[in-house]
């Protein structure tokens, strides 16, 4: 080492700060590093009333490579650490010591001879002292970095300058997980995003946790703990490096003492410090109401083979009709609402009805190819058992909420464990508190010694737009737990210990999947036929259309078709109703229209005008038959309904028979008939004047000139 006389001109400002570790109280000397960029340290023997700077001669040079990589070379001298006979400085990935007479430190020739480095084939990462002596040795922990990444290595320091001279062993240890558990905390699995300001934005955060009254603690990537507690609404931020000396010190070389002790059954008894016996949840509604999971059943084909197994012949038919319920099930999209909302409805519709004949084939066993497809067995399931236990994922529209009741009993079936009834109470928490609201109902049932608590989860309107269905979805997490029931609360469930006292309960808010608006053909034509008190179908009338005759009023109805649960109710939302495309006669002349098109169109009421400008104002008649025309009607509620978060939008089409004339058109052909019917009137008016006028001219003739036959006597 090389004495430096002027500090000033070593020491930055801000210059970060360093500890100052010692190993034992006895330490002659203290050494200090950490000075920016220079290998000079601080040494001292008076407790840093004083103190000397050192340059440190030691040969520093170290290249990276794969097993120790090397981002950045520094001269900084970390981790020095000053023992009763030795110390110890790090450079970069490099280790040294000194060992002998502190006073050849404050040499101005360089006793180089005097360090040493050690761990030469160790990619040293950190040095970690140990404050207190264990057995009289002194240790350090030394921290592998690179290859030797997970592993730890012990330096015990045996013998004093006062006996005998000093030793350096090193124990090389695999490094153990430690898993940092906080008490009484809960995690939060919401999409919500935190800023904390105090800490640096390059910080890494590695671990993150949350309380029940809104405080949390999180570890950065520089072992820093950073606490914020939440009194009153305000927060204040804390931040605290992790002892890891301490940690690693006391978990290595200290045991924490256990005390048991022996029951009358020659056993260990704990103490029970669950506030109650028994948790139980019961749903009030089947969990596919709130989950939105579509269930169905596909069964193979029934088999007659004496061996019971399948062929070739019946595995592909069974693969098919799995593959074509799947496609069924994507590619289903019907404007209008089908008496059964089941993609497989209309798959077996048409065969149900020689059902009972293919069964009968099947039960003799005359089926061809030697198995039978049962249409019943490929459909939608929409059966639920409303004692399901709660699920896990939820999803709540508008102003809906979710309810279920938690029973929990003041008795576990000893007789010898009694629980306090006042003692027991549930909390909640909600990681985004401004979607949803909870409300905990508390029923004590005192004859039964058992509490129920109804739980209902409701929406706060406080989402804000509207989406398509299952899209752009705000999740956030509510838990309900026993208070003080963390860690201590347990039930054995078929030979197993589960933890009790809790439950988690994802939330999506928005438009739930699985909804749909369909056009409610069947009542629609079933009121207007009602309210009119006449109805004229097409002359060639077609069931997937239907057809509405031009003079009777339209009165449209439409549903909200639950996909999961297989429920239709009335959509009673406000909603804009438009045309956007039509043709005449046939689906093949359907066009869509421009938008300048649409706005001039389409008006307030639901008449059909087929006025001027109108798309149906100016269609020639077909022979004999009347006009008619195709509709493309869409319906959306996209921007004026408040009742739901779903943007619901539907297309469908609309067979109008009966339409007027134009009456351009119309006063032509009007014309052109009377044209007709006068050149046929006076057609037969002077076909009949020269039929009399003919008649009487060979009347006339036969008078003038008559003719005389001569007489046949006497011949």
């Amino acid at each position: 080492m090389a004495q430096v006389v002027e500090i000033g001109n070593l020491i930055s400002v801000p210059n970060p700060s360093s500890p100052l570790w010692y190993l034992s109280e006895n330490s002659p000397v203290l050494i200090l590093g950490g000075i920016t960029d220079r290998k000079v340290v601080l040494l001292s023997t008076s407790e840093f009333d004083d103190f000397t700077i050192l340059e440190v001669s030691i040969d520093s040079c170290w290249i990276g490579s794969l097993s120790c990589p090397q981002g950045v070379y520094s001269a900084t001298v970390y981790d020095a650490i000053a023992t009763e006979s030795m110390l110890f400085i790090r450079q970069n990935q490099l280790m040294y010591y000194f060992k002998g007479n502190f006073n050849l430190l404050l040499l101005h020739t360089p006793p180089t001879t005097h360090w040493h480095r050690v761990l030469s084939s160790v990619c040293v990462e950190r040095l970690i002292p140990v404050y207190l002596t264990v057995n009289n040795e002194e240790k350090l922990f030394v921290i592998g970095g690179g290859k030797q990444k997970a592993l730890t290595f012990i330096g015990t320091i045996r013998g004093s300058p006062l006996m005998h001279p000093a030793e350096l062993l090193m124990e090389r240890r695999l490094c153990t997980k430690l898993n940092l558990i906080f008490p009484d905390l809960g995690y939060n699995l919401g999409a919500t995003w935190l800023a904390v300001p105090g800490v640096p934005s390059y910080s890494l955060i590695r671990y993150f946790i949350t309380s029940w009254n809104g405080d949390f603690a999180f570890v950065t990537d520089v072992e820093e703990i950073v606490y914020a507690v939440v009194p009153n609404g305000t927060s204040k931020i804390f931040k605290r490096a992790i002892p890891v000396e301490e940690l690693l010190s006391y978990l290595e070389f200290f045991n924490i003492p256990y005390n048991t002790e022996d029951s009358k059954s020659n056993g260990i008894s704990f103490l029970d410090n669950c506030p109650f016996g028994v948790m139980w949840i019961k749903t009030l509604a089947p969990p596919l109401f709130y989950n939105r999971i579509q269930h169905y059943i596909a069964k193979p084909p029934w088999i007659f083979s004496e061996a019971g197994l399948y062929n070739e012949l019946s595995l592909t038919v069974y693969q098919g009709l799995v593959h074509g319920l799947l496609w069924l099930h994507s590619t289903y999209y019907r404007p209008y609402a089908d008496p059964v909302h089941d993609p497989t409805w209309r798959w077996w519709k048409n065969s149900l009805k020689a059902q009972h004949y293919y069964f009968y084939l099947a039960s003799n066993k005359l089926s061809k190819g030697g198995f039978y497809v049962e249409a019943y067995d490929y459909r939608k399931h929409y059966d639920a058992n409303i004692n399901d236990p709660l699920p896990s994922v939820i999803y709540l529209d508008k102003s809906s909420s979710y309810e279920f009741i938690v029973y929990l009993t003041v008795s576990n079936g000893k007789s010898s464990v009694e629980y306090d009834i006042n003692q027991v109470w549930m909390a909640t928490h909600v990681s985004s508190p401004q979607y949803i609201l909870v409300n905990l109902e508390r029923k004590e049932i005192v004859h039964r010694g058992s509490l129920m608590y109804k739980v209902t989860v409701k929406d706060r309107e406080y989402y804000a737009k509207q989406s398509l269905s299952g899209e752009n979805l705000v999740v956030l997490t509510v838990t309900i737990k026993v208070v003080n029931s963390d860690l201590v609360c347990f039930q054995e469930f078929n030979n197993n210990i589960v933890m009790q006292g809790g439950a988690l309960l994802k939330v999506y808010v928005g438009c739930p999947p699985g909804n749909r608006l369909a056009f409610d053909i069947s009542y629609t034509l079933q009121y207007s036929t009602q309210k009119n008190n006449i109805y004229f179908d097409c002359i060639e009338p077609n069931v997937e259309i239907p057809c509405f005759y031009y003079e009777i009023p339209f009165y449209p109805f439409f549903l909200i078709q639950d996909m999961v649960t297989g429920k239709s109710d009335r959509f009673w939302g406000k909603y804009t109703f438009k045309v956007i495309g039509g043709g005449p006669y046939t689906e093949s002349n359907i066009r869509m229209f421009s938008e300048e098109e649409i706005l001039m169109f389409n008006s307030l009421n639901y008449r059909w005008i087929c006025q001027k400008y109108s798309p149906c104002s100016d269609v020639p008649a077909d022979g004999l038959k009347g006009p008619e025309y195709f509709l493309v009607i869409e319906v959306s509620n996209r921007g004026i309904d408040t009742s739901t978060y779903c943007d619901y939008r539907l297309e469908f089409l609309i067979h109008l028979h009966g339409l007027p004339l134009n009456p351009y058109r119309g006063l032509v052909l009007m014309l052109t008939t009377l044209s007709i019917l006068w050149f046929i009137l006076s057609s037969f008016i002077i076909l009949r004047c020269y039929l009399n006028w003919f008649e009487k001219r060979v009347k006339l003739s036969s008078a003038a000139d008559p003719m005389v036959l001569p007489s046949r006597i006497g011949m």
